[in-house]
């Protein structure tokens, strides 16, 4: 990390709203926090559960006159359009005076997502080579599991656990979504926070997927499920999914 995001993330340690969030993560998590001031909603965005194809969306609804221009774009200007909340904001101040809300995704395909998008990327090279991961396949994935057992959990963003970078408890949320029920959820997610307007489907992005649902039996045995439900223990309980590896 270099010295500008050290201090940063050494002053964040101390913000009442991201306290709790776990060392080298706070920065990302306030970046990731999208405040509309404009419609008066805070969503907590987390990485791999569908956070690109929801910032795109709300950004169609939110700035309506730059409909034509989000849409011809990728997520990553939508994210950006999105304000951040200040150094003395808190939790009370966040769910008294913004509607808040975030979209979960089951740990076990998100794990998975994870580790196929991120492992061949040359940006993640020192993290594949610590975890022992040679190849993104069947036997890198039970490497990376056992590099998560022995200290990778927070290393990064994309597969901490969601319930440790979500800085609000999810009970307090006003509106909770899953990624498996998204064209629903986001459906009433819409018609909460855009009165009268029409949902016609999400803005999905489709760049990048991985298709991890799909993929789940062939990465996972009863074994390494077991593994990662006790690495993931606390999403499981708190995020209402249940612990048995799904089956399409």
């Amino acid at each position: 990390m270099n010295p500008i995001r050290r201090h940063v993330e050494q002053r964040l340690t101390k913000h009442p709203v991201l306290g709790a969030v776990p060392a080298g993560l706070r920065l990302e998590v306030w970046w990731r926090m999208a405040v509309s001031r404009r419609r008066g909603y805070v969503y907590v965005r987390i990485p791999k559960a569908a956070n690109s194809t929801i910032s795109k969306t709300l950004a169609l609804y939110t700035w309506p006159e730059r409909a034509h221009w989000f849409a011809a774009r990728d997520a990553i200007w939508a994210k950006r359009r999105f304000g951040r909340f200040g150094w003395r904001t808190t939790p009370e101040t966040l769910l008294a005076d913004y509607f808040t809300f975030s979209f979960f995704r089951n740990p076990y395909s998100r794990l998975l997502s994870a580790f196929l998008q991120k492992m061949p990327k040359l940006k993640y090279q020192r993290m594949a080579r610590a975890a022992q991961v040679k190849q993104v396949d069947e036997e890198g994935f039970r490497s990376f599991v056992a590099w998560l057992e022995s200290g990778g959990l927070h290393a990064n963003i994309h597969w901490a656990p969601q319930t440790s970078i979500c800085p609000l408890p999810v009970a307090s949320l006003d509106f909770v979504g899953h990624v498996e029920n998204l064209d629903e959820d986001l459906s009433a997610l819409v018609g909460r926070l855009f009165p009268g307007e029409r949902y016609d489907q999400p803005a999905t992005r489709q760049r990048d997927r991985q298709h991890a649902v799909q993929k789940l039996q062939t990465y996972y045995d009863e074994e390494l499920a077991q593994r990662v439900c006790a690495l993931y223990r606390r999403d499981f309980e708190e995020l209402g999914y249940d612990e048995a590896l799904p089956s399409l």
